[in-house]
């Protein structure tokens, strides 16, 4: 009995200490945000909101903000209409064909972002589209996409396919049975699979900033700038901001799951 209880307190510590270890970066990034300090320093010395003004007052950060938010909405779009497609034709197919396409699909997820990074560079300098708008949002579509995929096609593993028949049946179309029947039933994956894609465009670094150019460049790019060659405490309120952005998305992602499930 004994050997459970210190077993038992054992895996509570290793939590704590887990936890602790996640959840530090970001108490010391919004303790250096709300910090009165000129520097970036932990514990603050003091309350202040002037790095939030700084960077509202900045026309490099509310440029590489609204940029952000332009290239993340419109490639988690594209993600969800692509993703979902692929799901849709692939659901119903087993085999090495399925298993051919979807390691395709899913090679973002396991090859480095400065690997793909440096050959979308290369494709896009002899296309001269560096610095494009248009392209850096297919290059984060392509790294959205299977976020969608995987995560619609977890849905498919709990959806019952003689629903579609049985509205097929019915004398149903297609399209309405997709609208009505089908599209219900794997929402919470086109759900999760559009938060992974717009934090994964949100956040990306490694492949927007070689493709990126100096007309393009998006917040994490701004801030790894600033990082280099001047620190300043500005950065810790727009990592804030990045951090209370994913944290809000992931809540309300959440909270419609929750009601989906009602």
């Amino acid at each position: 009995m004994m050997r459970f209880r210190i077993g038992g307190a054992a895996v509570t510590l290793l939590a704590l200490l887990t936890l602790v270890y996640l959840v530090a970066p970001t108490i010391l990034v919004f303790g250096m945000a709300f910090n009165s300090a000129p520097d970036l320093s932990f514990p603050p010395s003091g309350f202040s909101m002037q790095w939030f003004q700084s960077y509202l007052e900045s026309p490099v950060w509310v440029d590489a903000t609204i940029r952000s938010l332009v290239i993340g909405v419109v490639s988690c779009a594209l993600s969800v209409m692509f993703g979902t497609a692929a799901a849709v034709g692939l659901a119903r197919t087993r085999g090495p064909v399925f298993n051919a396409i979807s390691a395709i699909i899913g090679l973002p997820l396991v090859v480095p972002g400065i690997i793909i990074g440096l050959a979308l560079f290369d494709l896009y300098s002899r296309m001269h589209v560096v610095g494009d708008l248009t392209a850096i949002i297919l290059a984060h579509t392509m790294l959205g996409v299977p976020y969608v995929f995987v995560n619609v096609m977890a849905s498919f593993t709990r959806f019952d396919f003689r629903l579609e028949q049985a509205s097929l049946g019915l004398g149903a179309g297609p399209w309405s049975t997709f609208r009505h029947v089908t599209f219900p039933g794997i929402l919470p994956g086109v759900i999760a699979g559009s938060f992974f894609a717009f934090i994964s465009s949100w956040d990306d670094l490694a492949v927007t900033m070689l493709i990126a150019g100096s007309t393009s460049r998006t917040l994490p790019v701004v801030m790894f700038s600033g990082i280099r060659f001047n620190v300043d405490p500005t950065i810790a309120a727009v990592a804030a901001i990045l951090t209370a952005v994913v944290l809000v998305l992931a809540a309300a992602r959440t909270l419609l799951e929750r009601r989906m499930l009602r």
